[in-house]
């Protein structure tokens, strides 16, 4: 998953079609979130989904992995 990568084209974003993608990793329009530039963060959700359960889900998924790898090597 990208992240980071901030929309800055002339179109205005909400103008955009809903099958634009990241040009950086293919992610859909939904799973962008508005910028704040006076905190620098992003606002709100992304995708619909509070970010803390974007952050959980990617650590569970990583340990998942860990514990693939790790248990295949035992």
């Amino acid at each position: 998953m990208c992240s980071g990568f901030i929309y800055f084209a002339p179109t205005a974003f909400g103008e955009l079609s809903s099958e634009y993608e990241c040009p950086q990793c293919a992610a859909p329009k939904s799973r962008f979130a508005e910028y704040d530039a006076e905190t620098g963060k992003t606002k709100g959700t992304m995708g619909g989904v509070p970010q803390i359960v974007n952050v959980v889900g990617a650590v569970g998924l990583v340990a998942t992995i860990a514990l693939v790898v790790l248990g295949f090597s035992s």
